[in-house]
């Protein structure tokens, strides 16, 4: 598919990959980072409760992805793991999201260490489709630009 000549990221520039796999039937990718942060105070009638500094800790990255149930395969199979449930997956995988630029430039960020936190399903009664989530927790990410 030809990328439009936009200011505006289109959800068709993008390629998501599990452990080099295509998800599939993607509907909703979504990451996210939480650093934690630290107030510190000091003990002090004239102060009361001010903060004196806010210390930045540690950054924590998750993902969650919704995807279609499809009758040949779930999340798991599409990505190649052959498990019964998420207790069986304690193996670690990479996620590749890539977003293809109209100049031809390509902007990749790499989610390593990557483990499933949970994953559920919805069965409807409003939408005929029955769609799965999947939340992941993520080690570090690094970014790569090319071209």
């Amino acid at each position: 598919m030809i990328i439009p000549n936009t200011q505006t990221r289109v959800f068709y520039s993008y390629t998501i990959r599990m452990n080099g796999h295509p998800i599939g039937t993607i509907q909703e990718f979504s990451p996210s980072a939480r650093k934690t942060l630290e107030r510190v105070r000091e003990i002090s009638a004239e102060r009361g409760t001010r903060v004196i500094e806010i210390v930045p800790g540690v950054v924590d990255f998750s993902i969650t992805v919704s995807r279609l149930v499809l009758y040949k395969s779930k999340l798991f199979d599409a990505l190649g793991f052959e498990v019964g449930s998420l207790e069986d997956l304690n193996t670690p995988f990479e996620i590749e999201e890539t977003c293809q630029f109209p100049d031809g430039r390509k902007e990749t960020f790499l989610y390593h260490e990557c483990q499933f936190e949970s994953i559920d399903y919805t069965i409807s009664l409003r939408e005929t489709i029955v769609t799965e989530r999947a939340t992941i927790q993520c080690g570090y990410v690094t970014k790569r630009i090319e071209g």
